[in-house]
C-alpha cells in the first residue's frame, strides 16, 4: 500500500505487512490512523501511524474473509469489520499495541 501526499503530489509511505491482497482501507475520523484489511492470504486487521508510517498493532480478522472495514464516525479508536455473515467490533489500544474483538 501506499499513502501519497495530495498536497505535494509526492509519496510520504509505502506500507508492507499484508502478504498480497488489501480488502479494504478506512482512515480514522481525524486522519491520524489508517486500518487495513488483508485478503483471504492473511486476514488481519492492521491499524498504521499516518504521520509515521508505522504499523501500530494488529490482529487477524477472523476465519471469513472481512470485505470491509471502517472506523466509527466520531472516534480513532473503535472500528468495525464486516463478513458475508456478519460482522466483528474492535477496540484499539494505542497504549499497549493491540487491537482485540470486543465481545457483542
Amino acid at each position: 500500500m501506499i499513502i501519497w501526499s495530495f498536497e505535494s503530489l509526492s509519496l510520504l509511505h509505502r506500507l508492507k505487512l499484508h502478504k498480497v491482497l488489501v480488502q479494504g482501507l478506512s482512515f480514522s475520523h481525524n486522519e491520524l490512523y489508517l486500518a487495513s484489511l488483508g485478503g483471504q492470504d492473511d486476514k488481519r486487521l492492521v491499524i498504521w501511524e499516518v504521520a509515521t508510517g508505522k504499523g501500530l498493532c494488529g490482529n487477524s480478522a477472523g476465519v471469513d474473509v472481512s470485505n470491509q472495514v471502517r472506523f466509527y464516525n466520531n472516534s480513532d479508536d473503535q472500528l468495525i469489520t464486516v463478513r458475508n455473515f456478519g460482522a466483528s467490533l474492535w477496540k484499539v489500544d494505542y497504549v499497549n499495541k493491540k487491537v482485540p474483538a470486543l465481545k457483542i
